[in-house]
């Protein structure tokens, strides 16, 4: 067997391990989940985005708007309304948030202005798996 076999059959090995192991690498990477949220001209209009998530996890989000808005995340339990977040003109966050299994989480932007038209803001989040065990 020649040595430029021997060789090639080295490279093409570790450029298949290489690969897998990338791979799996990609398949542990959490999901990034993107959307445009619609807000109206009005002062006080008020757009949500409710989630649901499987399990207790850790969720990173983050949103960015050309105009201030009020912000919360809320959820529902019987016949209160909770909010793990509340925060008042702001224009950008990011952040992160522990959430409980099969419940829902509604995140609520509402505006701080009048606007001359319709304006759009940018929201994502990250499942970052589970959570950490509180202390």
């Amino acid at each position: 067997m020649s040595i430029y076999l021997l060789l090639g059959r080295a490279i093409g090995t570790a450029a298949i391990a290489c690969s897998l192991s990338l791979g799996a690498a990609a398949e542990q990477a959490p999901a990034q989940h993107q959307a445009t949220v619609r807000m109206g001209p009005a002062k006080g209009f008020f757009s949500e985005k409710c989630l649901t998530f499987p399990g207790a996890t850790r969720v990173e989000y983050r949103f960015t708007a050309p105009h201030p808005v009020d912000f919360n995340v809320h959820l529902h339990r019987d016949d209160q309304t909770l909010y793990p977040v509340k925060l008042q003109a702001v224009k950008a966050l990011k952040a992160m948030l522990d959430v409980e299994p099969v419940q829902e989480y509604c995140f609520m932007w509402t505006s701080n202005s009048a606007v001359a038209a319709e304006w759009e803001l940018k929201f994502g989040y990250t499942d970052q798996g589970k959570q950490s065990p509180r202390e």
